[in-house]
Formats: structure tokens, C-alpha cells, sequence
């Protein structure tokens, strides 16, 4: 509680956003894959903070953390992609995204990391959708395993359970190569 209340404090002490345009903000739009095919199902994101400061749309998404967030975390997320397509969709601009990370360190602070998405990260954004829908229509399911989502995963039984679908014309055997075993195909 105490930290909570540092950060909240940290928090207010810096500069207020400017020209808020709305919080909380649920943005259900279409979305395209990179031959600018629209996909069946919408995307659906949920905006913490938009402000249109200097005729621009600045999208705030809050964090927090238990360490500061690496520039590779903020622009390899997935999240700011789905917030510049809706922005293009809902506004007609590509929006700046901004995470403000409320780091729980021993010293709490504030961290703000900003990053930028082009036309060729929303087509890969609807490519990996459809390819999940794909997979997903094909019952093609396989564990993702990381110590950061697996403890809490009210699926974690059921993946640990997995095996491959595999036809007898697929099946493979462990079979000895120079005194390593390796999976190889009959």
C-alpha cells in the first residue's frame, strides 16, 4: 500500500495530460492483413488514456512493473500496434503510444517509454491474426510456456497434458545420432 501510494504521488508530480479526449476508451474496429484483406473478426482494444496534444493523438497505456521496461519490451508489443490500427480506423490518423510504467522498485518510479508503428506493423499485426484465427478454426493448439504467464494460467493442467496430433504416417521415434538421440522421421 505504501508503494501504491509513492507511485500515485510520483505520479501526480508530473506534468497532467493536456486535451484529453477520453479514458478507458473501447475501440472496436476492422482489421487488415498486409494484402489489405479485412478480416472476418474485429479488433477489439481498450485505450487507457488518448489526449490530442498538438493535433496529434497520443495514446497512454499504464503499466506496472517490478522493473523497468527495456526500449525491446515497448516495441516489440503487440498492444501499441492494435492502438495505432484503431486510431487509422476511429480517427483517421496513426497515433504516437506512450507506455508510462509504474515501476515498483525499492526506489519507485515513473518510467515513459514511447514508440512508433507503420502501415507494414498493422499489416503483420492482421498476418499474425489471421494466422492465429487459422490455427485456432484447425484446432491447431500448442503450449506457450514462459515462467511469466504460466503459474497464474487457469489452463496450465490442460497445457501441461498437451501432445501433437501426429497421423501414423507422421509419427516420429527417437532414434540414436552418433551417440545423441534426436526426433527423426520413420
Amino acid at each position: 500500500v505504501e508503494q501504491a501510494i509513492t507511485l500515485i504521488e510520483l505520479y501526480a508530480r508530473e506534468p497532467q495530460p493536456t486535451d484529453i479526449v477520453c479514458v478507458e476508451k473501447r475501440m472496436t474496429v476492422p482489421l487488415q492483413n498486409s494484402d489489405g484483406d479485412i478480416l472476418e473478426k474485429p479488433l477489439v482494444a481498450v485505450a487507457d488514456l488518448i489526449c490530442r496534444p498538438n493535433n496529434g493523438i497520443l495514446i497512454t497505456e499504464f503499466k506496472t512493473a517490478a522493473k523497468a521496461y527495456s526500449e525491446f519490451e515497448v516495441d516489440s508489443s503487440l498492444q501499441p500496434s492494435c492502438y495505432v490500427n484503431a486510431s487509422l480506423e476511429l480517427f483517421g490518423e496513426i497515433a504516437n503510444v506512450e507506455f508510462a510504467i509504474l515501476v515498483k522498485t525499492k526506489t519507485p518510479k515513473i518510467q515513459r517509454l514511447r514508440t512508433i508503428r507503420d502501415a507494414k506493423d498493422l499489416g503483420r499485426l492482421g498476418d499474425l491474426v489471421e494466422t492465429i484465427e487459422h490455427s485456432v478454426e484447425n484446432q491447431n493448439y500448442y503450449p506457450i510456456e514462459s515462467t511469466m504467464n504460466c503459474s497464474s494460467c487457469s489452463y496450465r493442467k490442460e497445457c501441461r497434458l498437451w501432445k501433437p496430433k501426429r497421423s501414423a504416417a507422421n509419427e516420429k521415434k527417437l532414434v540414436p545420432l552418433n551417440g545423441v538421440h534426436a526426433c527423426w522421421p520413420n
